[in-house]
């Protein structure tokens, strides 16, 4: 074997896809994998209690000497194992700053990860290899618990980026989209310097398919409460009166039209519910039924001012929703840009491509949203794509009941809700601070020259003249 390394490391948390990737890496020539070698509980795998004539309180009292075994037990076959946070700081030190050590950082956006965790928990199935087997749960959401959990796994990735600061090793940075990527073992057998030969494919499937929408009970209250975009419904083409984000205290009702301030919207009426209803949350579904029998002002909780947030510049929205597809990694465009940009960057990587670039794969994307308003190509259009002319229509939004706020007008929102709610204003710091949930990075772009600002300005024009009235200032 030519490759320069003797072991390998996947260093990841639970859920992210590392069974998948670790059994992706098996399939490869000149391997041999041990699982979570490190594991409190077990060695390599669940109910293994001992390995390499290795017990788990010998391991644990020489975890290197344990390595070491593990290292030379691979003879002409390079070994490797999973390491996650919990699992031994001994270890994770060494392989970090060993020139010997092949390092693979996989990564998963925390609440999905989390979700995914709660479901195997609640279901007791932690992998599967026969999609008929499929247990299936859905689990409510509770904030602090997501709250601490997202803090560990951005301690644990902290760390890791630390190590391989200090000691300048190089590491394959992987996410769990990539997991999908046909390329994947190619890339990581040039990677390890392994030779070529047959590839074995995995055999394990995706456990929880799908979006979060049908894996959360209380979805609307997560939505708010971490100032997410909600999931289109998958049977309807368009957002409807449904969709609405409702608070239960206060007199709004928060309109799905995704683009800039739509975010940094719902962090203030979160903020602002918690000031006049304790923990009540917001949640989806409750305007429907007043929408529907043409009563625009209903009282009570669940209730409110039909409210949109809009962009008066259709470019800004365009490169706002370009911004969402990147940093997705799965959105509806990214397997069209692929296939005219093969070296496609990461969520990560992207803001820090050449302009020229960064304009190039922008153009890409106005033609997706071209055609795919047209019924041109194989693409549907996604909702969120609309004009925003376009989704208030079919929202029903069409008279003087409603309200309309700029999206880079926080203040006048935020202060006209006061207003409405009768509360204290939100002090302009903590106004900055509900700003920062819109997307990071997006407000400093300087993709938009002339030429593209034009083109989006003609793809979106009913934005141009057929948005309602933009509220200025408090009533």
């Amino acid at each position: 074997m030519t490759t320069r390394y003797r072991y390998f490391v996947i260093l990841a948390t639970m859920r992210t896809g590392s069974n998948l990737l670790e059994q992706i890496i098996a399939g490869l020539p000149g391997i041999h994998c041990h699982g979570e070698a490190f594991n409190p509980n077990f060695i390599e795998g669940p109910r293994k209690q001992q390995a390499l004539g290795w017990t788990i309180p010998e391991r644990d009292a020489d975890p290197r000497g344990f390595l070491d075994a593990m290292i030379e037990f691979g003879g002409n076959r390079l070994s490797g194992f999973r390491l996650f946070d919990g699992h031994s700081p001994i270890v994770q030190a060494r392989v970090l700053r060993d020139p010997a050590c092949a390092r693979i950082v996989l990564r998963r956006d925390p609440l999905d990860s989390f979700v995914s965790l709660k479901i195997a928990q609640e279901t007791d199935q932690w992998m599967l290899r026969n999609p008929r087997r499929r247990q299936t749960a859905r689990i409510r959401f509770v904030a602090s618990e997501f709250g601490a959990y997202r803090r560990r796994h951005i301690q644990h990735y902290d760390q890791i980026e630390a190590g391989l600061r200090r000691s300048g090793l190089p590491a394959l940075e992987l996410d769990y989209n990539d997991l999908n990527d046909p390329d994947l073992p190619g890339r990581l057998a040039a990677y390890l310097g392994l030779p070529d030969g047959p590839v074995t494919a995995p055999d394990l499937v995706r456990q929880n398919p799908g979006g979060l929408r049908g894996k959360v009970i209380n979805y609307g209250e997560m939505c708010a409460q971490l100032g997410l975009m909600p999931e289109p419904l998958d049977h309807e083409p368009l957002p409807g009166p449904g969709d609405f984000q409702v608070p239960a205290n206060l007199p709004v009702a928060l309109a799905p039209v995704a683009g800039p301030g739509y975010l940094p919207a719902l962090a203030v009426l979160h903020r602002l519910e918690q000031r006049t209803g304790g923990a009540t949350p917001l949640g989806r579904g409750a305007f429907m039924a007043h929408a529907l029998r043409g009563d625009l002002f209903p009282t009570g909780p669940g209730t409110g001012r039909p409210t949109a947030v809009l962009t008066g510049n259709p470019a800004d929205r365009l490169l706002w929703l370009w911004h969402r597809e990147m940093r997705g990694s799965d959105g509806p465009a990214i397997p069209h840009l692929r296939a005219r940009h093969p070296a496609l960057p990461t969520a990560a990587e992207w803001p820090n491509w050449p302009i020229e670039r960064r304009r190039a794969v922008f153009s890409d994307f106005l033609d997706l949203v071209a055609d795919a308003l047209l019924n041109r190509g194989d693409l549907a259009c996604p909702a969120a794509w609309r004009p925003q002319a376009h989704l208030l229509r079919s929202l029903q939004f069409s008279g003087e009941d409603h309200q309309v706020f700029a999206a880079d007008d926080l203040e006048t929102f935020a202060a006209q809700i006061c207003n409405q709610c009768s509360v204290e204003p939100i002090p302009r710091g903590q106004l900055r601070s509900l700003a920062a949930h819109d997307l990071p990075g997006f407000a400093a772009d300087d993709t938009l020259d002339t030429a593209l600002t034009e083109r989006a300005r003609s793809i979106h024009s009913d934005d141009l003249n057929d948005l309602p009235p933009i509220q200025t200032r408090p009533d």
